[in-house]
């Protein structure tokens, strides 16, 4: 009887030890990739902010490139309208502008 004890014991320790292991080694594994979930999180919240950032930085650049494509635009059509002004008030002038654009 106490042999048949002691064989119980063993078995029951036997059967905890083989239901344990694998648990605390899912446990492990779980954190572990908790940890590295962390670690993903933070990274992409970094990247995340600094292509906002990133992003802010161009779309100011280009609305700075607007206004100064805006301004020449403006200057190229005040040109454009005084050549035409100056054509119409001296139709003469027309042919010496043609000549000497076309000779250099």
């Amino acid at each position: 009887m106490t042999w048949e004890i002691f064989l119980g014991i063993v078995a029951l320790i036997g059967f905890i030890i083989s239901v344990m292991t694998p648990i605390i080694k899912l446990n492990t594994s779980i954190t572990k990739l908790n940890v590295a979930l962390e670690a993903l999180q933070t990274s992409m919240n970094k990247i995340d902010n600094d292509n906002t950032e990133s992003h802010r930085r161009i779309w100011n650049h280009n609305d700075s490139q607007d206004a100064l494509i805006d301004d020449h635009e403006k200057r190229i059509s005040n040109i454009e309208h005084t050549m035409d002004l100056t054509e119409k008030l001296h139709p003469e002038l027309t042919g010496i502008r043609v000549s000497e654009t076309t000779s250099v």
